[in-house]
């Protein structure tokens, strides 16, 4: 979820959308990651009534984390699986 708000503007629905979750899930998800300051809504200028969701500074350097990290998790996990099969 961070990597597509970090990469666009988007609300709750396209976030859910691209997902492919229910939008009740992605808000619940969205409403978890805001408290813990990943993430934050902006209200839209242009109508009041869309929200927004921005990646806050703090969700850019867990998403940069993540970014570095998980190739490396991705294959030792792989590694462990094709060693576990044999």
């Amino acid at each position: 979820m961070l990597g597509y708000v970090a990469a666009d503007r988007l609300t709750v629905a396209q976030v859910a959308q691209k997902l492919g979750f229910s939008a009740t899930r992605t808000s619940n998800m969205v409403v978890d990651l805001c408290k813990r300051g990943y993430l934050q809504q902006r209200v839209a200028e242009q109508d009041r009534r869309r929200r927004y969701l921005e990646v806050t500074d703090l969700g850019a350097r867990k998403l940069t984390l993540i970014t570095e990290k998980l190739p490396n998790i991705l294959a030792s996990t792989l590694s462990q699986l094709r060693l576990a099969s044999v």
